[in-house]
């Protein structure tokens, strides 16, 4: 089984196709239908499924209308509550000087973000000898048997997983430890591994990525993170949206 890491971009092959296709031609599709075709695929989502990343037609992106609380507050980029158990996670994996895994993915996006967990643990004290990261080989998934005795290996008492998705599975490892999730694709609330946390933008419009939410979880955990990783949280966003970025 291979693993689905992102959305197939059918708009965008679709778009490349649309500019060499007639009005209409005989034994083909109208372009009237292409267009109409292209656009039941933003509306209802269909490619959609959980681990992928929401489509959004990239000129709408900026404009997302926000979630809101009862008091009119905005919801952004993470429920509340989820952005706090996360810094608490955080304070507590840095004071408790155990062994500490980061696993991001290894695009743009997670790397960046991984980037700016290590250098916010080192910075509330975390010795960086206690922090090592590990990345999945091709096509593997953090449930995978090969990922999880890769993991267990570095014997962690705390893992960080960032922006690979998030499902309902066992426990990360199998020996005791504290997980956390952060990420931004689509995941109900419990789809997570056993006993892990889980921090997600995905229903928080507009849709921060992996490393812009973690980065806004670790600034206000130390004064320093701001100039040590402002660079990391700007290259991991743009990398993961590129000219949707407005």
């Amino acid at each position: 089984m291979r693993r689905l890491t992102s959305t197939p971009s059918v708009t965008k092959t679709l778009n490349a196709q649309r500019s060499v296709l007639p009005i209409a031609r005989k034994n083909g599709p109208s372009l009237t239908i292409v267009r109409q075709f292209q656009g039941s695929i933003v509306a209802q989502k269909k490619f959609q499924y959980r681990g992928a990343k929401p489509i959004f037609p990239e000129e709408d992106y900026h404009k997302a209308q926000p979630r809101r609380d009862q008091d009119g507050k905005m919801i952004w980029p993470a429920p509340k509550s989820q952005i706090e158990k996360a810094k608490d996670f955080i304070r507590e994996c840095a004071a408790a000087s155990k062994r500490t895994l980061i696993v991001p993915d290894k695009d743009a996006d997670g790397l960046a973000a991984g980037a700016i967990i290590r250098k916010t643990l080192i910075l509330l004290g975390l010795d960086p000898k206690l922090i090592s990261g590990y990345t999945m080989n091709k096509n593997s998934s953090l449930n995978y048997r090969d990922s999880r005795t890769n993991m267990e290996a570095y014997k962690p008492s705390y893992i960080i997983v960032l922006d690979q998705g998030s499902w309902k599975s066992e426990p990360v490892i199998d020996s005791p430890h504290r997980a956390l999730v952060i990420d931004h694709h689509i995941a109900e609330n419990d789809d997570h591994p056993e006993g892990a946390i889980l921090v997600t933008a995905n229903k928080c419009p507009p849709i921060a990525t992996s490393s812009l939410l973690t980065y806004l979880i670790c600034r206000d955990l130390q004064e320093g993170v701001e100039e040590a990783c402002g660079w990391l949280c700007v290259m991991g966003t743009h990398g993961d949206l590129g000219n949707a970025i407005r």
